[in-house]
């Protein structure tokens, strides 16, 4: 539990929430990132749209894989965007992408 807090307050945290179709999988609407001690000045925040279409990318990666399974999409949007997030800014915030079917 320590390990956690002292990585929260030293990387952050971003919080990822995709609403998809039970139907078919899709994206319903367009994801919705929340950032706490993560993204702090303007350069940053510029940051979040790309985040957004990283998100999309990879759901429609796993949409073509027919891999629609919870698990497998949080796991890849997480992979991906701990990647991105440490290329850019070279910091490694807690991620949870939280999946909503609707």
């Amino acid at each position: 539990m320590l390990r956690d807090r002292l990585h929260l307050s030293q990387d952050g945290m971003v919080i990822v929430i995709i609403s998809i179709s039970k139907q078919d999988g899709s994206l319903v609407g367009e994801p919705n990132i929340i950032s706490r001690g993560f993204i702090y000045d303007k350069a940053q925040e510029e940051l979040l749209p790309d985040t957004k279409q990283i998100i999309v990318n990879e759901l429609n990666k796993c949409k073509q894989e027919e891999l629609l399974e919870e698990m497998v999409i949080t796991a890849n949007v997480r992979r991906t965007l701990k990647k991105y997030f440490y290329e850019k800014l070279n910091r490694s915030p807690i991620i949870l992408p939280l999946i909503i079917e609707a």
